[in-house]
C-alpha cells in the first residue's frame, strides 16, 4: 500500500500526521469567491498573518483565477 507524505518547508503532511488548516488568499480580482481577494500586497500580508494567528499551517496564495466564467 502506498502512503503519501510530504514536507512542505517544514510542515509535514500526509498519513500519520495531524490534520492541517490551510488558508486561501486570492490576488486576482476576478476570483470566484470575492471574500478571499486581497486588494494589495499589504492586505494579503495582513490576512496571511491573521490566518497563521488563527491556526493555519499552510497559506495558499492564488495569483490567477480559475473561475468558470
Amino acid at each position: 500500500m502506498l502512503f503519501l507524505r510530504a514536507d512542505l518547508s517544514g510542515v509535514k503532511i500526509g498519513l500519520g500526521e495531524p490534520v492541517k488548516v490551510m488558508g486561501a488568499i486570492n490576488l486576482s480580482p476576478e476570483s470566484f469567491y470575492k471574500g478571499s481577494v486581497a486588494k494589495d500586497p499589504d492586505e494579503a500580508l495582513r490576512r496571511a498573518e491573521r490566518m497563521v494567528e488563527e491556526g493555519a499551517s499552510i497559506i495558499d496564495v492564488g495569483g490567477m483565477s480559475t473561475a468558470p466564467y
